[in-house]
């Protein structure tokens, strides 16, 4: 990354993600004043982690990462180190009409004791306000936020860092980005979460579901520093059902991803003792863009996401890196 002399110069970012983070971290480092909006309760993003008030837990969205890049690897590395991550050495399978094959081992790492714990751990020490959902945005000599309420305040360069349908919306009429967004076509995932009272005797820990309503499952309590008084497991159905059942109630969908898991894992009518179902709305990206970050240079504006590379943890990480390095360049 350039290197940005402390100038003062005020840095507001949408979205506290992985990619929002990342880019927020390595300005703070540069000597930026960064501020991270974000409308949840904290950060996390798509790696969240739901917990009960019967000590039940899911990380209901991401589920683990591999590190290629030598830049992300890197940052894995360190996440390790400080314990936030462990490697995850759970037994993962191809699942087809009954029949397993075991799939290809590889490096699979997780957030500890949650995927939650990765953001959590980059967040530390930067200014974030939560639960402050970004409305409006006007654009003169700075960039002005605002949110349902009120002005949350006016920085001198803006990074958006939320799923493309969303960024689309909050930049039309503001800058012409909006319609390089707008073409980025979000799938999205129903997700529900089951938790059984004993082992419902279902060998593997995950697998990659083929022919079926589901796409992938994964025993959550299989993951290291997760309870494991009860068989938790995260269930996620394919795009294509995701689509065709989107406006379903949730109560429906969480019956019938149970009744196909009972199916595919062979373990019969076994009763949950917990289910809920979650609907990502912007989950995956059925085309990324093959650019690491988007920049409006004249405005002093970046839009980043794991959308813009991939959809992959790594994919958004390096979308931060990008960001901030496009920053660098404003305040220079």
């Amino acid at each position: 990354m350039n290197n940005a002399n402390p100038n003062n110069h005020s840095v507001a970012i949408v979205g506290a993600g992985i990619a929002g983070l990342t880019c927020a971290k390595a300005l703070s480092d540069c000597g930026l004043n960064v501020t991270v909006f974000d409308k949840a309760r904290g950060p996390a993003g798509r790696t969240s982690t739901r917990r009960t008030d019967t000590g039940l837990q899911f990380d209901h969205g991401c589920q683990y990462f591999s590190p290629k890049d030598d830049r992300f690897r890197a940052a894995v590395q360190g996440w390790c180190e400080a314990g936030v991550v462990q490697p995850w050495h759970g037994r993962v399978v191809e699942l087809v009409d009954g029949e397993t094959t075991e799939r290809p081992g590889s490096e699979r790492f997780v957030g500890v004791p949650g995927m939650n714990a990765i953001c959590k751990h980059i967040a530390s020490g930067l200014e974030i306000q939560t639960q402050t959902r970004i409305t409006r945005l006007e654009r003169n000599a700075q960039w002005y936020l605002k949110s349902d309420d009120n002005s949350v305040g006016s920085f001198d360069h803006l990074v958006v860092a939320i799923p493309p349908t969303q960024a689309a919306e909050l930049l039309a009429g503001v800058s012409t980005l909006s319609d390089q967004i707008s073409a980025v076509q979000m799938n999205p995932c129903w997700t529900t979460m089951l938790a059984f009272s004993s082992p419902i005797g279902f060998e593997p820990d995950a697998a990659l579901v083929q022919n079926s309503a589901i796409s992938w499952i994964a025993r959550n309590s299989s993951k290291p520093s997760r309870p494991d008084a009860s068989d938790c497991w995260v269930v996620q159905a394919s795009a294509e059902w995701s689509i065709e059942n989107l406006e379903r109630e949730a109560d429906e969908v969480k019956t019938e991803l149970l009744s196909e898991f009972q199916r595919v894992t062979g373990c019969g009518e076994i009763n949950p003792v917990h289910n809920v179902a979650h609907r990502w709305r912007y989950a995956i990206p059925a085309t990324p863009l093959s650019i690491d970050a988007l920049v409006d240079a004249d405005k002093s504006l970046v839009v980043c996401g794991d959308w813009c590379s991939g959809n992959r943890v790594e994919s958004a990480f390096i979308s931060g890196l990008a960001a901030a390095d496009a920053v660098t360049v404003f305040s220079s």
